[in-house]
C-alpha cells in the first residue's frame, strides 16, 4: 500500500534545483537532502525527473521502494517561505 503525506518546510531552496525538463515541478531537492543524510545506510539512485514531479528508487533490507516528492512552488514565489510537500513512498512489488 502506497503511503503519501504532505508538510510544510522551508528547509529546502528549490529555487536553486536545477529544471525538470518534462514538467516545472519542484521536488529535486528534498530527495537529494534524503540521499545524503541516509549514504552509507540505504541505498538510494540519483532522483531522476517524471512529469508529475521528482522520484528515486530506494533498497532497504532486501526490498525496493519508489519515492516521489513535489514541491508547490513556482518561480516569482519567495523560496525562504514554508512550502506545500507532497511526499510519496510505494513499495515495489513482484508478480510471480
Amino acid at each position: 500500500m502506497p503511503i503519501t503525506f504532505s508538510f510544510q518546510t522551508s528547509a529546502f531552496d528549490v529555487s536553486q534545483e536545477p529544471e525538470n525538463p518534462i514538467n516545472p515541478i519542484y521536488g529535486k531537492s528534498l530527495l537529494d537532502w534524503l540521499k545524503e543524510s541516509l549514504e552509507g545506510t540505504v541505498a538510494l539512485i540519483e532522483p531522476d525527473a517524471e512529469d508529475w514531479g521528482w522520484y528515486s528508487e530506494l533498497s532497504w533490507e532486501g526490498e525496493s521502494y519508489l519515492i516521489g516528492a513535489i514541491a508547490y512552488f513556482e518561480k516569482g514565489d519567495d523560496p525562504k517561505e514554508s512550502i506545500d510537500w507532497i511526499f510519496h513512498v510505494e513499495k515495489h512489488h513482484l508478480f510471480l
